[in-house]
Formats: structure tokens, C-alpha cells, sequence
């Protein structure tokens, strides 16, 4: 099985080949250019790194949110386009439940944080047993009090990973003593970890594929408001 990976849904972007669960290879970058900028060099750069093409591919997994807006929305019409055209499926990932795939070696619960912005984060609760990664809840947006609820009813040991696992760390250090913040290294959505959390009877027709914000964007939200 071959899978392209596909991941714009945050600050980052990465695209990864993935073959029978080896990664063949990985393209990252987080240098603040835009991932229209970016995207089609690291997937076009996978390919001529491992001498395949797209031809070879099974499927295209993608990271469809929550995240960024703009970011999900490149990286749904780079893969419709590059599905569509070479008649391939696509398998939508769930952002958070591929952070969550970095981390399945922690034993305990793991908390899935992207920064929501205005003291929200979007939010998934994993628990692992060091081997295999268990979803607990559906993807939401809380408030950093609501996890900051979740987190000290909790027993086990809790790892936060994530773009919003450091300020959420930061609000919870205090009262949660069993809450600790993964490595830097492991912290970040990766297009392996879509790939990783990706499923073939998952995949679907690229027409299809459909973003997950679970918000809407901020400027509808303030035509709500002024309505």
C-alpha cells in the first residue's frame, strides 16, 4: 500500500510517501510562507526523491481539520485536483487524531490542542496504552477552562500535543500536576501522521472530500453577530 500524505492545516506544511508503513520520505516546512507557495514543491520534491509517481499511489490522505481555515482549504483543492485528475481516492484525516498518532508510545490520556484563537482550542481526547491510540470524544471546540475541567478530573497522566499545547500547558501547570507537554519534535501535525491515521476503506472520491472547521470562519461569524 502507497500513500501520499498531505498536511496544510496549520502553520506548517509537510507532504510524506508513505509505502507498507515505512516512510519512504518527508518534506516539512514552517517558514511562514503560505502553503499555495509550498505544497506542490514538497509533494512534486517526495516523488523525485523516491523515484515514484503518482501513478503508484493507492490513495492521497489529507488532513481536512479543524485548523486553520485557509490552510485546510489549500491543501482540500491540492488534493482534489491531483486525485481527480489521476483518478485516485482521497481519505479525509481528522487533524487532531494525527497528533495524536505522534504520540502513541505515551502511556495515559492524550489531549489533541490546536490553537482556536480568542481563549478557544480545538480539541480531541485520546488514551493510549503505549502501543495503540484510542479516541474517547469526537473533535470540539472548548474554551482553555473547559479543558482545564476536563484535565483535573482526570487520574491517569495527561500529554499535550498540538500547535496549542504550549499555551494550554501554560494554563493548566499550575492545578494539573499530571499534565505534561511533548518534545518539540513530536509536537506538530505531520503528513506521516496523516498518512499514519489514514484508513484505504476510508477513502473516498475526491469530489467528496469536505472540510472539517467545526467553527465558522471569523468573518461569518461576525456577519452573525451584526445580524
Amino acid at each position: 500500500m502507497t500513500i501520499l500524505g498531505i498536511d496544510s492545516s496549520s502553520k506548517s506544511a509537510s507532504a510524506a510517501i508513505i509505502k507498507d508503513g515505512k516512510i519512504l520520505c518527508e518534506n516539512y516546512l514552517n517558514t511562514g510562507f503560505t502553503h499555495s507557495q509550498t505544497l506542490m514543491k514538497l509533494t512534486q520534491d517526495c516523488f523525485s526523491e523516491t523515484g515514484l509517481s503518482v501513478g503508484d499511489l493507492d490513495y492521497i490522505a489529507v488532513s481536512n481539520g479543524p485548523g486553520s481555515f485557509t490552510g485546510v482549504r489549500i491543501g482540500l483543492a491540492f488534493v482534489k485536483g491531483l486525485a481527480f485528475t489521476n483518478n485516485l481516492k482521497c481519505c479525509p484525516v481528522s487533524t487532531l487524531e494525527s497528533l495524536a498518532v505522534n504520540v502513541k508510545c505515551f502511556t495515559g490520556k492524550v489531549y489533541c490542542i490546536l490553537d482556536a484563537r480568542c481563549s478557544q482550542v480545538y480539541f480531541a481526547q485520546f488514551e493510549s496504552d503505549g502501543k495503540e491510540i484510542k479516541r474517547l470524544c469526537e473533535d470540539c471546540a472548548l474554551s482553555l477552562e473547559e479543558v482545564k475541567a476536563k484535565a483535573l478530573s482526570e487520574e491517569k497522566n495527561i500529554i499535550l500535543v498540538g500547535d496549542g499545547a504550549e499555551i494550554c500547558f501554560e494554563h493548566l501547570k499550575s492545578d494539573c500536576k499530571n499534565v505534561i507537554i511533548s518534545s518539540e519534535n513530536i509536537r506538530y501535525t505531520t503528513a506521516s501522521g496523516v498518512c499514519a491515521a489514514s484508513c484505504a476503506e476510508k477513502a473516498i472520491d475526491s469530489d467528496k472530500l469536505l472540510p472539517n472547521y467545526l467553527r465558522l470562519p471569523q468573518a461569518q461569524r461576525n456577519l452573525k453577530k451584526e445580524s
